[in-house]
């Protein structure tokens, strides 16, 4: 792990982890002229004069104030030109966020001097901060946050301002000041906090959820969509929490097909699932193969049309409850195309294959009686 040494303005390596020095750590959103690991390393005559290098400075600065001696600065304290390091750094920079004594957030579309209190919440409101996908971990693991404005005041620290972060990034504050832990949230709502949250590659929407999962995998820049698909299939190894397949896609977005399939292509596909819960209802393991998804639910039966079954099954979470009767709502999702397997073409034992749609449904628990608990194979 590389440190800036803020005295000396200098990266320094640490490679063993019992034995690593207290340091600040910058959550920031990137602009131009960024310093990079081997710019840093290697200054070139006019380096000093860039935006990115006045960020460093004063964010070293700053920590000298705190008492410390090292800062953790994602620009330059990676070397992206190893692929190992890249990686590395990826899976490991949640815990290096919770580990920091202090993370320092720079906000550089906000300007607190002089402004009054619904004019800077009007700001933070609207700041990029809480539109790109790296800061939403980098909000919630650090034990203690402060935020700054552009011109370096001191705005406040997540405590302090917690009901606006709340209001802000739909999270709840009890995640981010840690009173509840991570793992106790559903996938779904976790995917929830992530909905409006943008990265400049596609890749980098999954590897900056894999420490709000506790995940780790390996980084295959160049794969696009499918890292978040990835994603999912690694979660649901880890985890029996059926509100992963409780997503919905935008048909005024896109196209139908985007719509079919077992995983989600974006966390804003969950952005209406953020209530969803586990019901706990029982039922079977599931498993994922190459081709699709195997599992029991229940299934509830619509009317033969074209030789094909409109059917909906039930998944094992609640959604809101219904506001007429106040009891809680089954979530389901719908399913189409019965294809007969009878050459096991997707290397399963069962003659019904499925492809799921993304239309969710919200059902009255009692309509489970007239569900059938039925081994499933879902398409991805």
């Amino acid at each position: 792990m590389w440190l800036i040494n803020v005295e000396a303005l200098r990266l320094e390596e640490f490679t063993d982890p019992y034995n690593m020095p207290e340091y600040a750590i910058l959550s920031h959103t990137w602009a131009d002229e960024e310093v990079s690991h081997h710019q840093f390393n290697h200054p070139r005559r006019n380096l000093r004069s860039t935006k990115g290098y006045r960020k460093i400075k004063a964010c070293c600065s700053e920590v000298r104030h705190w008492g410390l001696r090292y800062v953790w600065i994602d620009t330059c304290c990676i070397d992206k030109k190893s692929s190992a390091e890249l990686s590395e750094a990826i899976n490991s920079m949640f815990k290096w966020y919770a580990e920091a004594t202090i993370c320092i957030a720079y906000l550089s579309d906000v300007d607190s001097w002089h402004r009054d209190v619904s004019d800077l919440e009007r700001q933070l409101s609207r700041s990029r901060y809480y539109q790109r996908g790296w800061t939403l971990q980098e909000l919630i693991a650090p034990n203690k946050v402060d935020f700054y404005d552009k011109y370096w005041n001191r705005i406040g620290t997540k405590e302090s301002m917690s009901r606006q972060l709340e209001q802000i990034t739909g999270i709840e504050s009890d995640a981010f000041l840690h009173v509840k832990r991570l793992s106790s949230y559903p996938i779904a709502c976790r995917m929830s906090w992530a909905a409006s949250r943008r990265t400049m590659r596609i890749e980098d929407i999954a590897y900056c959820l894999l420490g709000i999962f506790d995940i780790n995998m390996p980084l295959l820049y160049g794969e696009g969509a499918n890292a978040f698909r990835r994603l999912q299939e690694e979660i649901i190894k880890e985890s029996d929490d059926q509100t992963i397949f409780a997503w919905e896609h935008d048909m005024a977005e896109s196209n139908w097909e985007q719509a079919r399939g077992v995983f989600a292509q974006h966390p804003v596909q969950f952005k209406n699932s953020a209530t969803f819960i586990p019901a706990h209802l029982g039922g079977g393991a599931y498993n994922i193969t190459n081709k699709g998804l195997s599992i029991t639910l229940p299934l509830i039966r619509g009317v033969p049309s074209r030789g094909q079954y409109e059917c909906i099954a039930v998944l094992d979470c609640y959604g809101p409850p219904n506001r007429l009767q106040g009891r809680k709502s089954l979530v389901a999702i719908s399913l189409t195309e019965l294809i007969a397997n009878e050459d096991r073409t997707y290397g399963h034992s069962e003659k019904l294959v499925w492809r799921s749609i993304s239309v969710l449904h919200l059902i009255d628990a009692e309509d489970l009686r007239n569900a059938e608990y039925t081994s499933l194979y879902l398409l991805k």
